[in-house]
């Protein structure tokens, strides 16, 4: 049961906005708190000022933005609206295909630790007997497949995908995610990386029209790679993939380019922070020092098994015939 309030002061109807800029930041962290402490308590227990309290946020600053708790409500489903427009508006998931997209897309997700409450809400209101809510929570609900749904279409129809219902894989997708993420934190075993990993490679798998297999190569993967890490152990991959993407997201001054594994012999990390600074080397022998775009994952089959290793964590690859 949440903690009871103190403060009982009502209104019914929001004040004018503040005019500070944390505006809308003040208006997410009331949201993002409902979403968590309405699938903790349930919607009906929680109370306006168990939010505000547990905020240290006054009363009237809710009034501020909501008329009331089912206007909050309501506006906790208009959330994942602006969810999808942020992903969306991301260098990563806006630029290649449906499999491109698959890694920056969880990865994104997963840092919302307040998303699979929401869907939780969005499930739940199909019960509710308000016609409003349960309204509002089927195309909030419907939305979070709309990008998902386009990109498998056009990867289907591009044959870089197989026929499949895109209605139903993108709503498998949205299972499966928001399930491993869940798991995730139930058991500290599965860094993020591996979830992000795990999800790139299995909607491969599971979508492509041809699916990689043991031995052959398909785009992204590399048969023969050395791996150093940092701390000097060896390890020699086959299938090795960054990420499950198939290229490789990196800035060279002002350029944005996706390197080809393929096209790669070597690449020396010196660095790695928020992104990391490499030398990479070409077939043809050119050189170019790159800066590597967020946090990859590499993995591929070693002697013993599946190795899998974040990108700041290795010294550096080599590429074998």
């Amino acid at each position: 049961m949440p903690p009871r309030a103190s403060n009982n002061s009502t209104a019914s109807a929001p004040q004018a906005a503040p005019a500070e800029d944390n505006q809308r930041e003040k208006r997410d962290r009331i949201i993002e708190q409902a979403i968590l402490m309405f699938n903790q308590f349930g919607y009906d227990r929680v109370r306006i000022s168990d939010i505000t309290d547990s905020l240290n946020m006054g009363k009237g600053t809710f009034y501020l933005y909501f008329h009331d708790k089912k206007d909050l409500l309501l506006r906790c489903f208009d959330h994942v609206g602006e969810l999808i427009l942020e992903l969306e508006s991301l260098p990563a998931i806006r630029e290649g295909d449906f499999f491109g997209k698959v890694g920056p897309r969880v990865e994104s997700i997963g840092q919302r630790e307040w998303f699979p409450g929401l869907v939780n809400l969005l499930r739940a209101a199909e019960l509710s007997p308000d016609a409003e809510v349960k309204s509002k929570a089927r195309e909030a609900y419907e939305s979070l497949a709309v990008h998902l749904r386009r990109d498998l279409q056009a990867a289907i129809g591009a044959g870089r995908a197989r026929e499949v219902d895109a209605d139903l894989a993108a709503y498998g997708f949205i299972g499966m995610a928001e399930n491993l993420w869940f798991r995730s934190r139930l058991d500290n075993r599965y860094a993020p990386e591996q979830i992000v990993t795990f999800m790139a490679e299995e909607t491969e798998h599971w979508l492509a029209s041809a699916p990689p297999t043991r031995g052959t190569s398909s785009p992204g993967t590399v048969q023969g790679l050395r791996l150093t890490s940092r701390d000097g152990a060896h390890f020699d991959l086959t299938d090795a993939r960054f990420d499950g993407q198939t290229t490789i997201q990196a800035t060279v001054g002002m350029a944005q380019v996706d390197l080809d594994p393929g096209r790669l012999t070597k690449l020396v990390l010196h660095e790695c922070g928020e992104q990391c600074i490499a030398q990479v080397t070409a077939a043809d022998g050119t050189e170019l020092g790159v800066q590597v775009k967020g946090p990859i994952v590499v993995s591929g089959e070693g002697p013993l098994g599946v190795v899998r290793i974040a990108l700041r964590d290795v010294s550096s690859l080599e590429w074998g015939e």
